[in-house]
């Protein structure tokens, strides 16, 4: 199975589109997600690889894009990631575009 992570290639913080917080928020209740949880999705609370935040944003695509947000979705290899920012835009980093330095 592969995974997906959101991320945001603009160089500013992470977010919805509030102006289409309705079409968001019809979409996520349609997931049977309760009003208390899909607030979640607009704050930190939510992990990028979520499959529902997943699929909102590839659903909505350039309409899910909150100010100053250009989200994009990743596929990462395995099941492990960290979310790292050059100047401001996010990309994916995984175990296997790390190069160890061993020390003889």
């Amino acid at each position: 199975m592969q995974h997906k992570v959101v991320i945001n290639t603009h160089p500013d913080g992470f977010g919805l589109n509030l102006s289409y917080h309705s079409l968001i928020l019809t979409y996520l209740e349609s997931k049977g997600l309760s009003e208390d949880q899909i607030s979640d999705y607009w704050g930190d609370k939510t992990p990028r690889h979520d499959s529902l935040l997943v699929e909102a944003v590839e659903t909505l695509g350039e309409e899910a894009n909150g100010d100053y947000c250009t989200l994009e979705v990743i596929p990462i290899e395995g099941n492990v990631y960290r979310i790292c920012c050059n100047r401001g835009a996010e990309y994916v980093e995984e175990p296997s575009d790390v190069k160890w330095i061993t020390i003889k």
